[in-house]
């Protein structure tokens, strides 16, 4: 074995046993079963009258051989390397410890760079079981010329946001959107976390957005790539328990490589950005997408973060401003139209009354106002406080909405009391290093905002030896 080959040297504690791990599976020695998973040939078939294409990628991992396809009937696709297979597989292969994926197929130089000496190292650092993978496959430097720049368009906040800033970027012309894509890889669960399954099939949910997104893409011209795939039940059978919450980067990422050869440059819109950020392959993928996507490119390919540090809010804020959303903006879980009950129908909802009066009534093409005014309005403000101490971004966008409601239609939140009132604009300077701002006169109370020493805020009442107090327009 040649040393610039040598990768790694392993000790198996206990009987002393050393195992040399080189770039080849054949150097792990005796006694240690290496975990593979096996790339064959790509199968190619056309549709008739050469309309549409299906691409399979035969695998082979430790629980059985299986197929992995991506089909088309609106352009060719990527058959001569397996780029987007690998990345499908990425973080299911590192999370399950397989130390090789190994393919016939030749992967794209930069790709494989990319993967090798960046991707792969840092999320060993946040898989308990991940080891440092190894691609075993051809490379090739060939690449398309590609000039299209897509995104994807469910018709939901982030990307219509994406539409919004890139369908006509005055000082950035040649990032202009002239694509947008369709998935079908895994997205289309139905589930609700509080309110269960949709009473609809995962294929009509499929269905039914689909035409909502090719009816917005025909009356404002623009073209639509849809690309349809097994890959969410490639990844279960194969790989067992693999969450699309834990994968949907990796899911969307390959999907887009099978158009490497049409889209230069793909825009992705991140629901975390990177105050929040967390490497974990057990987490959301999209804690650290903002951070992976620019290392995922192939050199014929470029992933790029789109929204810019925009926070779920200020995403709808914008999105608000544009009058083709009125009617297509489509963000629920259970239904082909907004059901007005769902997570993210319910945050959507709170954040648009946030806004102001003037803002939610846009939208009643989209959702039922009237029933959310009076049905779910006082009881989802008046809860407020227990999704805001939520972790992560869920708990953040609660907070956003808080505040903004605070700032715009106050009387949606909760008041908070005071036991005596101040005069009337008494003004105060912060004395502590950092002082927190709660929405209840206690320290398990969620924090909605951080001062700094020296801060000005307005005194407003105190409680319990708490001080009520405003600044920007927010209340604690």
């Amino acid at each position: 074995m040649e040393t610039n080959t040598l990768k790694d040297a392993l000790v198996r504690r206990g009987r002393d046993i050393i195992i040399l791990w080189s770039n080849k599976p054949k150097a792990f020695s005796r006694g240690y079963k290496v975990k593979t998973i096996r790339l064959e040939e790509a199968r190619i078939e056309i549709g008739p009258g050469s309309e549409g294409m299906r691409v399979t990628f035969p695998v082979t991992t430790e629980t059985g051989s299986y197929e992995l396809w991506f089909e088309s009937s609106d352009t060719q696709l990527v058959a001569d390397r397996c780029d987007a297979a690998v990345v499908a597989m990425l973080s299911a292969a590192m999370v399950q410890g397989y130390d090789v994926i190994q393919s016939e197929m030749p992967i794209s130089e930069e790709l494989y760079y990319n993967l090798t000496y960046h991707v792969i190292p840092q999320l060993r650092l946040g898989g308990n079981r991940a080891k440092e993978l190894k691609i075993d496959a051809p490379r090739t430097r060939a690449t398309f010329e590609a000039s299209g720049v897509g995104t994807g368009m469910s018709l939901g906040i982030d990307s219509l946001a994406t539409y919004a800033e890139y369908a006509d970027p005055v000082d950035s012309p040649d990032y202009r959107i002239t694509h947008f894509t369709y998935f079908r890889v895994g997205a289309h669960h139905g589930r609700d976390v509080e309110l269960g399954r949709s009473s609809l099939s995962n294929q009509e949910l499929y269905e039914g957005q689909l035409n909502r997104a090719r009816e917005f893409c025909r009356e404002y011209g623009y073209k639509l790539l849809v690309l349809d795939s097994n890959l969410g039940g490639f990844l279960t059978r194969a790989f067992e328990k693999i969450s699309f919450r834990r994968s949907h980067t990796y899911r969307n990422v390959a999907a887009a490589l099978m158009l490497q050869n049409v889209l230069g440059t793909y825009f992705y819109s991140s629901a975390y950005n990177l105050d929040l950020f967390e490497l974990s392959l057990r987490a959301d993928s999209a804690a650290y997408e903002k951070w992976l996507l620019p290392h995922l490119g192939t050199g014929s390919i470029r992933f790029l973060n789109s929204n810019r540090a925009w926070s779920r809010l200020e995403k709808t804020k914008i999105v608000s401003q544009i009058p083709a959303s009125y009617r297509y903006l489509t963000v629920c879980l259970l239904g082909v139209k907004n059901c007005g009950k769902c997570f993210k129908c319910r945050k959507t909802l709170m954040a648009l009354d946030a806004l102001g009066d003037d803002v939610l009534d846009r939208y009643a093409s989209s959702f039922d106002l009237d029933e959310y005014r009076t049905t779910s309005r006082d009881e989802w403000f008046g809860s407020i406080y227990s999704r805001m101490a939520v972790p992560g971004f869920v708990g953040d966008d609660m907070k956003d909405i808080y505040r903004v409601a605070q700032q715009n239609h106050p009387s949606l939140v909760p008041p908070i009391d005071v036991e005596w009132p101040a005069e009337a604009w008494e003004v105060a300077r912060v004395s502590a290093t950092n002082a927190s701002l709660r929405v209840e006169p206690t320290r398990a109370a969620v924090e909605i905002m951080q001062f700094r020493r020296s801060q000005l805020v307005e005194v407003l009442g105190s409680k319990s030896g708490w001080f009520k107090v405003r600044r920007d327009g927010v209340v604690g």
